[in-house]
């Protein structure tokens, strides 16, 4: 027989004080969710149980009295994401369930362990906002400064010819707005929350990252439908262009974004289930 500890709740988080006791006793009492009145009784002992299986976002409770099932053969599953405590509000941080997973492994042997990621978002702030890699068709928006003398041109046409900031800051979100599904400079993954500033010949993030130029915007979605929002009358790229600087629009059949190195966890930011 094969016992699934995992199927209702995470015995190993909340209710190992539970799990032990029954395994002393012998025996487990399990109502049927479908027919509360059928309650079955079954025999806890290694002559009987094949295996048992766990699944679970923190073994950690476990793992001091793990000899008190030495006698049965095990498999682990351990849930690792890397979602704050708004999503996962009673699960203790990634680096401690990492470090609960290897000393799990080290107690019963990596052949009896494995790693799942549970749930999967698949929403701007959590997949493609920038904790994975994501690939497909898009475009490419290469920006330079335009040409000027610094000598002879005024200060007002220099900063006319010069990408700043704020310019970086529109386009981002010009391209948010025609469909952009993921955004990259050069190789900057752009995220819900990203920032930028000008430093000199560079741009800069609020996490002290830079870019220097050429600028590299990358962006993936449906490359007609970019392309030609990106380059129509009114739109911000327009604008630059008319400011002379040095703009080339490309379409690609396949444009990959890196995951972001950015460690990012809301401190005030909760969520409202109300």
């Amino acid at each position: 027989m094969i016992l699934n500890t995992g199927n209702r709740t995470d015995i190993p988080a909340f209710f190992s004080d539970w799990f032990y006791s029954r395994i002393q006793e012998g025996y487990v009492c399990v109502r049927n969710p479908y027919f509360p009145n059928q309650v079955t009784k079954y025999r806890l002992d290694p002559q009987v149980i094949d295996i048992i299986c766990f699944c679970t976002k923190n073994p950690k409770p476990m793992l001091s009295r793990l000899d008190l099932i030495k006698g049965y053969k095990q498999f682990w599953f351990v849930t690792i994401t890397p979602y704050n405590q708004s999503i996962e509000p009673h699960v203790p941080n990634k680096n401690e369930i990492i470090r609960s997973f290897i000393e799990l492994s080290k107690k019963i042997g990596s052949h009896c362990i494995g790693w799942r990621y549970d749930p999967i978002f698949l929403n701007d702030y959590y997949t493609i906002g920038g904790l994975t890699e994501v690939e497909g068709p898009g475009i490419v928006v290469k920006i330079e400064d335009g040409d000027y003398d610094i000598n002879s041109d005024s200060q007002e046409e220099v900063n006319r010819r010069t990408l700043h900031d704020i310019d970086v800051a529109m386009i981002i979100n010009e391209l948010r707005y025609i469909g952009a599904e993921a955004i990259a400079l050069n190789s900057y993954r752009i995220l819900n929350n990203t920032g930028v500033t000008c430093n000199w010949a560079f741009i800069g993030f609020e996490d002290e990252s830079m870019e220097m130029a050429p600028f590299y915007f990358y962006a993936i979605g449906n490359p007609e439908q970019l392309e030609i929002a990106i380059k129509a009358e009114g739109s911000y790229i327009n604008e630059l262009m008319i400011r002379k600087l040095k703009i080339e629009v490309n379409t690609m059949e396949n444009i990959i974004i890196s995951p972001t190195n950015k460690i990012y966890d809301s401190v005030y930011m909760k969520r409202n289930d109300k």
